[in-house]
């Protein structure tokens, strides 16, 4: 009887040490997972886009036709 106690408190003990690793592991990775979500994500500098200086400006058809029309 004498020897229960002392491998009862140490399975609490180890029992105890094993909990508290697991809950740090976990809340640890919880809170990485929090920031990332939180921060704002960050986009990367566009290049100006090139675009042709010469092309037409858009045009109707009617518009089209009234040209036409007056050639």
């Amino acid at each position: 009887m004498d020897a229960a106690i002392p491998i009862a408190v140490l399975s609490v003990l180890i029992g105890g040490l094993i909990a508290l690793i697991f809950f740090v592991n976990y809340f640890g990775k919880k809170k990485l997972e929090v920031e990332k979500i939180a921060k704002p994500i960050q986009k990367p500098p566009q290049k100006p886009s090139s675009k042709k200086s010469h092309a037409r400006p858009h045009s109707h058809a009617a518009e089209k036709d009234c040209e036409r029309r007056t050639l």
